[in-house]
């Protein structure tokens, strides 16, 4: 993209991603946020930032109008909104058809590059080496889960060709730090009870991202130019074991690990610790400039800290 970024609309604000993106770009001082939200109600978190450089616009991710004056002014937009609440089809809604209107809504605005947050879960995940030449998981029509909704979402972005308009796609990794929902929280919550169902020690393989790297490369997906229509898998600084991922959190607990498996986890989440692919960011680092620098150890010393607060070690 041309010419430096002033002005970034963040769809998603209250969110995991779009939380923590807003924490950071405001801190770094050097442009304005707009925040795009449903509703005030969760927005607590971001209240400390500086509100010079913060301001917020209601709209619903399918609200093509309310969407286009939330983006007026920006030079970019961050796309994190995703469906993530109600029944699978008004989650597809949310996902697809609000990323189409995130889409025109950005055009009629005159926005100059959108940024998408996808996930590396769009590719067969059976293949040992996965990055952007990898293929993509089948389109399942009667399946509108979160893999299949991404994916469609994804397709749109990218088929959104011309003038006026730059789009990128990140594709990240697992996906933990504070106020993480599926990753970290929901780990914390459930482990007391399926801890003998986990993996433990060197099982498996996880690409685990640490939030703060998924938003250094959302800052240089914002700036760099000649980019359009590109995708980036985007990988954890280090190739940790999914054992190794949850006996993290067993400490934080001080759960004693299974010395074999005790239990059942369902099928889906079997399949998922056992996939022998690994994750390579080779294009993210050559064109972005980008690498996960956090170490699983350098991001759990900072959930636990959250974890502790929040109350989930027994004393908040």
């Amino acid at each position: 993209m041309s010419g430096p970024v002033g002005r970034v609309a963040i769809t998603g604000a209250s969110g995991f991603v779009g939380g923590r993106t807003i924490e950071m770009l405001v801190r770094r001082g050097d442009v304005a946020v707009q925040a795009v939200v449903r509703g005030y109600g969760r927005l607590a978190r971001l209240s400390p930032l500086p509100q010079d450089r913060l301001s917020f616009a209601v709209a619903d991710i399918c609200d093509g109008d309310a969407l286009a004056t939330a983006f007026g002014g920006c030079d970019a937009v961050v796309h994190c909104a995703f469906g993530s609440s109600g029944d699978v089809a008004a989650r597809w809604h949310s996902s697809v058809d609000g990323t189409a209107q995130v889409l025109a809504a950005a055009r009629r605005a005159g926005v100059r590059r959108l940024v998408h947050l996808s996930t590396a879960e769009v590719y067969d995940c059976t293949s040992e080496i996965i990055d952007e030449t990898t293929a993509p998981i089948a389109e399942i029509a009667q399946d509108q889960e979160y893999e299949q909704q991404k994916l469609a979402a994804e397709r749109l972005v990218l088929a959104d060709g011309g003038p006026g308009l730059e789009r990128v796609v990140l594709q990240p990794a697992i996906l933990y730090g504070p106020w993480a929902g599926q990753w970290t929280a929901a780990q914390l919550e459930r482990l007391p009870t399926d801890s003998g169902a986990l993996p433990t020690g060197n099982h498996g393989r996880c690409a685990a991202l640490y939030i703060d790297d998924l938003v250094t490369a959302i800052e240089a997906a914002l700036v760099v130019p000649g980019i359009d229509g590109e995708r980036f898998v985007l990988a954890g600084a280090e190739q940790v074991s999914w054992g190794r991922f949850f006996d993290a959190y067993r400490a934080m607990l001080s759960l004693t690990p299974p010395a074999v498996p005790v239990g059942a986890i369902e099928a889906w989440e079997k399949e998922l610790y056992n996939r022998p692919g690994r994750l390579v960011s080779a294009k993210a680092e050559r064109i972005l400039g980008w690498q996960g620098r956090t170490t699983l150890d350098e991001g759990m010393a900072v959930v636990r800290n959250w974890a502790s607060w929040m109350g989930y070690m027994g004393h908040p």
